[in-house]
């Protein structure tokens, strides 16, 4: 009791009261307490440590510190020697003015910042741009999101979302891909226009955006209707 520390190798756990299980091998806390190790800071109300496998396990008001961002969750795994935090409930990911990641399972890598993310996640972009999947594959290093799965593509700027079941974008490049049952809806007029081809790119156009439909291209709105082999979208001037 009072001013604890418990070390293990490059991990230090600090709380005001700490109990440990020799038996089992753990020290747990349920008033509050810290974890740190070379990259990361942890803090949440109850926690576990098991130092023969340096695994953590953290509950209520999770808080996760990176020099590069914040975890914000209410149930989190993490490795001391693998830097690897996996998700079990509601977590958010921040990067300031840049990138907000939203899963409730999954895992982060925290050291190479490579991420699993497998029910109900998002990726927003500060630039209106959000990848939705069932499954989606993150390397943030690279700017690189693949989605599997019920995927949108959406840009809530320009108005326009892609849809299907596989997809990927890339945050540097700006370029994206929707496939397998790929559509696109248009939003930013008064009607909604509907678009469904084998394939759909995105990319921009300097501010604008550009999509391009490749084989078997339907379109349809509630004033006009068309098939196609391609089409390209510019919502520079609207014009397919």
């Amino acid at each position: 009791r009072k001013n604890v520390r418990m070390e293990n190798k490059s991990a230090l756990l600090t709380t005001d009261s700490l109990n440990y299980d020799r038996v089992r091998n753990v020290g747990y806390f349920f008033n509050g307490g810290q974890l740190e190790d070379s990259l990361n800071v942890l803090v949440s109300v109850l926690g576990y440590y098991y130092p023969s496998t340096n695994t953590a396990n953290f509950r209520r008001d999770v808080k996760l510190t990176n020099p590069n961002f914040v975890m914000k969750s209410d149930t989190l795994n993490y490795n001391t020697n693998t830097n690897i935090a996996n998700i079990l409930g509601p977590t958010h990911i921040d990067y300031e003015e840049e990138t907000h990641i939203y899963s409730e399972k999954g895992w982060y890598d925290t050291k190479n910042e490579l991420a699993e993310l497998l029910y109900n996640s998002y990726i927003e972009n500060q630039d209106t741009k959000r990848l939705i999947g069932d499954t989606i594959f993150y390397d943030k290093n690279r700017g690189l999101a693949r989605a599997y799965h019920n995927i949108e593509l959406a840009d809530t700027l320009k108005k326009v979302s892609l849809f299907g079941h596989y997809g990927y974008y890339n945050e540097l490049t700006e370029e994206g891909l929707a496939t397998d049952s790929a559509m696109m809806i248009e939003y930013s007029a008064g009607d909604t226009l509907f678009l469904h081809a084998d394939t759909l790119f995105t990319y921009a156009d300097s501010i604008y955006k550009v999509v391009e439909a490749y084989h078997n291209v339907r379109f349809y709105r509630v004033d006009l209707q068309g098939i196609a082999d391609s089409a390209s979208y510019q919502t520079r001037d609207s014009i397919l």
